[in-house]
């Protein structure tokens, strides 16, 4: 480990070490006199070594500890090397400086090395330096060097950006500075960064304090700070190294960016070693480099980065933006460039403290400085300024501000094409602005150049979750994970999937396929809620502190308390314990203090709730913070019901002026807006963004139908069948508004105008195959199964890939036991939808029952393959293997079944079933206890006691087996195979009597009984009952002659 400068010693120190060393060195001579060694020469010098090398080991052993750097972002920076060739760097012909001696000289003369002479251009550039230090000009006209040209004003094609870059302060003084001093620039054309260069490229002389000169009054001496006197003449690695650090911490210290800490290490020629520097002294980020071959003043920075950059919560949606984890940042000079350097560095510190308005100021003057050192052509990098803009891209994209960090991205890959995290983040803003299909194309184009890039297909899936295609979502998370199968955020972008389907279902229950009936629907919804606790379940083993991913769960079962669907009480508990470990791993994590005060304002406990939600305003970072807008209307909302009017205006008016601040500009914004908060079941904020939208654009038919939506999904039906009906006046009336209001009617108990209108509609426009399709699903609610087909022929007919009217019409089939139709059908939809794996489970399920076993287990296999987390293929190939007693393959299959859905009781049964089958026993109770152990339905539990007893008798524990079939028999006291299976039982332990009157039970309940009949006989005998033994066994020999 590196050893840190020692602390100076104390004089007690001093003499405390003098006592002991005195001390040591008589108990040596005391110990060697007697032992009365023969005194001689060689003796003494052994006596000498011996106690040399003691006293340097306690030496040794009592040196303070090293002294860790303290801060909560460490960054590191390795001595540098020296390059032994030219682009040695590169080549990693990279050695140490050598120690050379300096002849005697005056220290005001620059420093000149025996074996070396410093180029004539680079003396000249280090003259330049001092003048202009000493004059305080950084823009003044300076003497055309050889092969150098003359300052001049920037480029007009680097004011394209639009970026707030300006800064009123010059670079060589900064003061300590504050966002707001970055604040007011935005529009200052970057042309004008440099003081004293005007828009028309005349150059100004300026003065101590970077302000123009005025004629006629002397310019006053300016003397360099003494920071700077000492460092004058820096040059060689050593020395470019140390002033390095130097220069920013005083970087620091001026930005006021608090818990940071720069420390040197040791000397580090590649990338490996400067890591194990690093994580030696717990640091975040190791700078490593070189001093370039025959130079002593210019150098090349590396950069290693060791923490996770990008895991700060984003500001808005659930996509994930990427950093760079190593980078090199150009050549530089110290006397021309570190001014970039350093305020980069700064930034990049407070950008891993999170303190992004601090990064982006810093990251700013970064940009300036690089921008400014484009008079030395030499220093010129498109590729560093293309990194310093990526970072600005990303502290912009923190601070909410989208279209600057949109621009930022642009400005990186134009500038550097092989940047892919540029990409990837571009296309995450362009996702947040709702510009989903450029942000599809934007990953669809990373991923083809970058396969294996996990982050990419991640983010792919989550614009594919906005755009509402769940397969496409769930199939590249799934890439994303085969990829990475630790990848814990693609877990928890799986279980947002069937989050969002289930409200999406709820909100717009589909009749788009077979109509399911409300306990169907039922047991839809909880496999849904099933599959997103399970999934992010999963992602919290992986990374257990994984915050945003317990504000998830807790939302889920937030969600089901008010779903009426489970235990309300112990859901809110559930959803209370979750939110709160969200809060104690980041208490800044403004979504879970909004989702608890949303939880307790259910249960009533406003004051709480109150609270909760203002830590949620205190947390967020900006305004531009959604759940700022959202924290602020909760309270407005509890202030109201609390009757405190007053407070509640301040809430809602504070909530609708944030809002103001996030609103889009267009109609369709707005409409895209709504849909987002549809989406969520924010029923209010939908309707208020449907409302802007007409009131920009009063006959979009898209913005009133959705109107329309939200006013039926809040029981405010008269209202929507008004926006329907003016909907259907309009000429461009979407089609979607009849399937709507069709179910309105029906909602109404109107069945004979729901039927009507869409029978019209499709009178009136024949070619429509979506018409067609609603009014075979009308046929089918009339149960005029021949009308629908009809529709359905004529649907696909119109569309042939109108894969929703084949499936429909394979479940006709299906009913009418026309099979061979069904799988022509369920094939179409299957090469129409080569993804669908729900499809390709009926399909196997019908080859089943065609007895056609082979293309049932390839069908199914097809569904795994598509999905492998698809439980009901895995459970029905598993069926399929035990039928054949392949038992083993089966417990494979029930097996990889319990893993994506351990609290499904079924596969715990089935299991169960295939161990015994496999004679496996002691694994079959085990699952058997399992499902007893958890909340099982009443069936669920009367199965499981009556197969325990089975699996208990098999394993003779008749005592323990009687057990279960008494509770069996508790619950089913009308099944006689219980009562038999009891009085077995009862037999074995030679218990006669209870056997006699549990088989006797089994009698009463099936008089046809023959094996009790048998049983009970032989009983009788065996207590000398002839009569009743022998009536008994006559009665067993009748039955079996009947049989």
């Amino acid at each position: 480990m590196q050893l840190y400068q020692l602390t100076k010693r104390k004089g007690f120190a001093l003499v405390a070490t003098s006592v002991m060393v005195l001390a040591l060195v008589i108990a040596f001579s005391d110990i060697f006199n007697w032992l009365n060694f023969p005194r001689n020469p060689a003796f003494f010098l052994f006596r000498t070594f011996i106690a040399a090398i003691v006293l340097l080991v306690w030496l040794v052993l009592n040196l303070p500890p090293p002294k860790l750097p303290t801060g909560k972002f460490i960054i590191a920076l390795a001595e540098f090397s020296q390059e032994r060739e030219p682009d040695g760097g590169y080549n990693g012909v990279l050695r140490p400086e050598p120690i050379r001696r300096l002849p005697l000289r005056r220290f005001s003369e620059p420093v000149q090395y025996e074996d070396e002479t410093l180029p004539f251009e680079e003396s000249l550039h280090g003259s330049r330096f001092l003048d202009n230090l000493r004059q305080k000009r950084r823009a003044q006209p300076v003497a055309a060097l050889r092969g150098e040209k003359r300052a001049a004003a920037l480029p007009e094609n680097y004011a394209r950006n639009g970026l707030n870059l300006a800064t009123s302060t010059p670079l060589a003084t900064r003061p300590n500075r504050s966002a707001t001093q970055y604040a007011a620039a935005d529009s200052t054309a970057v042309s004008r960064l440099v003081t004293g260069v005007s828009t028309n490229s005349r150059l100004v002389a300026t003065n101590e304090i970077g302000e123009p000169q005025q004629e006629g009054k002397t310019r006053h001496k300016f003397t360099p700070p003494d920071y700077l006197n000492r460092w004058m003449y820096v040059s060689g690695a050593r020395q470019i190294s140390a002033f390095l650090v130097e220069g920013i911490g005083r970087a620091i210290s001026q930005a006021g960016v608090d818990d940071l800490a720069i420390f040197k290490t040791d000397y580090a020629d590649d990338s490996v070693t400067a890591k194990q520097h690093a994580e030696l002294n717990r640091a975040h980020v190791v700078i490593w480099g070189w001093n370039t071959y025959h130079t002593r003043r210019e150098f090349v920075p590396v950069f290693e980065i060791l923490a996770s950059l990008e895991d700060a919560p984003p500001p808005a949606g659930d996509m994930q933006i990427m950093c760079l984890s190593s980078f090199e940042l150009g050549l530089h000079s110290v006397h021309h460039s570190t001014s970039s350097f350093n305020a980069f560095v700064s930034g990049l510190g407070a950008y891993g403290l999170r303190k992004f308005e601090q990064a982006r100021n810093e990251f700013s003057l970064a940009l300036i400085a690089n921008i400014m050192s484009e008079v030395y052509p030499r220093y010129e990098n498109p590729v560093a300024r293309a990194i310093i803009y990526f970072f600005l891209g990303n502290a912009y994209y923190y601070c909410n501000q989208l279209e600057k960090a949109l621009r930022c991205y642009q400005e990186a890959w134009a500038l550097d094409s092989q940047l892919f995290e540029a990409r990837v983040n571009m296309g995450v803003v362009l996702a947040l602005q709702g510009k989903l299909d450029f942000a599809v194309k934007s990953f669809i184009g990373v991923v083809r150049d970058n396969p294996e890039l996990a982050v990419a297909r991640y983010n792919l899936g989550m614009a594919y979750l906005e755009k509402g295609d769940f397969g496409k979502c769930r199939r590249e998370l799934g890439n994303a994970i085969k990829i990475n199968p630790r990848y814990a955020v693609a877990y928890r972008g799986l279980g947002i999937s069937y989050l969002k389907e289930l409200q999406l279902s709820e909100q717009n229950r589909s009749d788009n396929k077979a109509l399911p009936s409300p306990k169907q629907d039922n047991s839809d919804n909880h496999l849904l809620y099933e599959e997103a606790i399970t999934r992010i379940g999963e992602a919290l083993r992986l990374k257990p502190d994984y915050a945003r991913a317990r504000v998830d769960l807790g939302r889920i079962r937030l969600h089901q308390a008010q779903s009426g669907l489970y235990d309300s009480e112990k859901c809110y508990h559930q959803a209370s314990a979750e939110l709160q470990e969200a809060i104690r791993i980041d208490h800044t994590l403004v979504e879970a203090h909004y989702m608890l005060g949303l939880l307790l304002r259910e249960q009533q406990d406003l004051e709480s709730a109150v609270l909760s939600l203002k830590e949620a305003v205190r947390q967020s970072r900006t305004e531009r913070d959604p759940f700022y807008a959202l924290a602020h209307y909760a309270q407005g909302e509890i202030y109201q019901q609390r009757g405190q009017v007053e407070l509640a205006k301040e809430e809602f008016k504070e909530a609708t002026r944030a809002r103001a601040a996030l609103s889009p500009a267009t109609a369709q914004d707005y409409i895209n807006q709504g849909i987002g908060y549809l989406g969520n079941q924010q029923f209010a904020e939908a309707r208020e963004a449907f409302q802007k939208a007409l009131q920009l654009e009063p006959d979009n038919a898209e913005a009133m139908l959705y109107m329309g939506v939200v006013y039926q999904e809040t029981n405010l039906l008269n209202q929507a069948f008004t926006i329907y009906q003016n909907v259907m006046k309009l000429p461009n009336a979407p089609e979607e508004v009849y399937n709507r209001l069709s179910r309105l009617y029906l909602e109404l108990g109107d069945e004979k105008n729901a039927f009507d209108l869409i029978k019209n509609a499709a009178t009136r426009n024949p070619r429509s195959a979506r018409l067609q399709f609603w009014l075979g699903n009308a046929y089918r609610r009339s149960k005029d199964e021949t009308q629908a087909m009809s529709c359905y022929i004529n649907a696909f007919r119109i569309d042939p890939d109108s894969a929703d009217a084949r499936f429909n019409l394979a479940m006709i089939y299906l009913g009418r036991k026309q099979i061979q139709d069904a799988v022509l059908q369920f094939t179409e939809v299957v090469r129409i939808r080569p993804n669908d794996y729900s499809t390709y489970i009926f399909l196997g399920r019908v080859y089943l029952q065609m007895g056609q076993t082979q293309e049932a287990v390839n069908a199914l296999n097809e569904a795994i393959r598509i999905k492998p987390d698809a439980v009901e293929a895995l459970l029905a190939l598993g069926q399929i293997y035990q039928r054949q007693a392949e038992a083993e393959s089966a417990i494979a299959q029930y097996e990889t079944a319990l893993t994506y859905s351990p609290n499904d009781l079924r596969i715990r049964e089935l299991l169960a079933s295939a161990y015994a089958l496999a004679g496996r026993v002691e694994l079959s109770i085990e699952q058997f206890q399992a499902v007893l152990s958890s909340e099982p339905s009443l069936d669920q539990k009367a199965d499981a006691h009556y197969n325990l007893g089975v699996a208990y008798t098999s394993r003779e524990k008749y005592h323990l087996a009687a057990q279960e079939f008494v509770e069996y028999v508790k619950l089913k006291p009308t099944d006689a195979d219980g009562y038999f299976n009891l009085g077995l039982a009862y037999k074995n332990q030679g218990m006669i009597m209870e056997s006699i009157d549990a088989l006797s039970k089994a009698i009463e309940l099936r008089s046809t009984y023959a094996t009790a009949y048998q049983l009970r006989g032989q009983l009788f005998i065996a207590i000398n009952d002839n009569e009743h033994g022998i009536a008994d066994l006559q009665a067993f020999q009748s039955l079996k002659a009947r049989q």
